[in-house]
């Protein structure tokens, strides 16, 4: 079964890695809306209809509930750890993702100014320069990337269009898979990207194996491994987070790693000289 947010704004839920999160999710409450087709996402595969979006949030509508669930929190006095960019599918596909987060600063500072805003990105839009905007204003931009290898890329995340800049309703009507080509061109501009973010930023990794399609996956041995440790060495974030699967996922033959094999990926990548990394189980 799919968990998606059935609000745009949502919780505070408890979260493995930021503590008590309030979501705010900018895409459909009744499925996901990506440009990524990821094998673990626990949002479900991408909706066969999603050509036919319903309306999306608009900034205003945003403000009203996130505004009425901070004063709401505040009376209660329930804190929370983090006002976070997540829901059912790519936060930064909403065009009008820089209004919003604007709107998330100034009502964070209004009501919780100690609370971090957090985006949880897939990070393949960050070459437009209102994207690298809009993330520069939040304070935790925890970004992804799950594979060394263009290949390895493609299989993990389903990857359906090469250009970040297609509009929403363009990218939602997408069902076609890339060219090796236009998969290696779209790997090289992420990690480029990465590589070039004026601000500090986590690499968020899920480990796994399993098979997709027929392919074997597995990020954690062999030249796959290298081949990440040396992105990780190249694009230097602040720090890592690595984790392994918590929730169903729609590609079913997917292994989840033990407690030991997390904390073993996470001392290698010490010893190699990675940035600070932490492992969540």
């Amino acid at each position: 079964m799919a968990f998606l947010h059935e609000h745009c704004i949502s919780g505070p839920i408890q979260s493995r890695r930021l503590g008590t999160s309030l979501g705010v999710n900018l895409l459909p409450c009744t499925h996901k809306i990506c440009n990524y087709n990821c094998i673990y996402c626990e949002c479900g595969w991408n909706h066969p209809d999603e050509e036919e979006l319903r309306s999306l949030p608009t900034p205003e509508q945003i403000e009203t509930a996130l505004e009425s669930r901070l004063q709401a929190l505040s009376a209660e006095n329930r804190p929370i750890h983090s006002v976070t960019f997540s829901g059912n599918g790519e936060p930064t596909l909403h065009p009008q993702f820089e209004a919003i987060m604007a709107i998330v600063c100034r009502l964070r500072d209004r009501y919780t100014p100690h609370t971090p805003v957090s985006i949880i990105s897939n990070a393949s839009r960050l070459g437009l320069p209102d994207i690298r905007r809009a993330i520069g204003r939040a304070d935790k931009r925890i970004l992804k990337l799950d594979a060394g290898t263009p290949r390895l890329y493609g299989l993990i995340n389903g990857l359906r269009v090469a250009r970040p800049d297609l509009p929403l309703r363009e990218v939602a009507g997408r069902s076609e898979t890339l060219t090796a080509a236009e998969l290696e061109t779209a790997y090289r501009n992420l990690v480029a990207n990465l590589h070039d973010l004026p601000y500090p930023f986590t690499v968020q990794t899920l480990f796994f194996r399993g098979r997709s399609g027929g392919a074997v996956i597995d990020n954690t041995a062999g030249e796959e491994w290298d081949a990440y440790v040396e992105t990780i060495r190249d694009i230097q974030p602040a720090d890592l987070m690595i984790y392994g699967l918590d929730r169903e996922t729609p590609e079913k033959d997917l292994q989840k790693l033990t407690e030991p094999e997390l904390a073993e990926l996470a001392r290698k990548l010490r010893a190699a000289g990675a940035p600070p990394v932490q492992y969540y189980y």
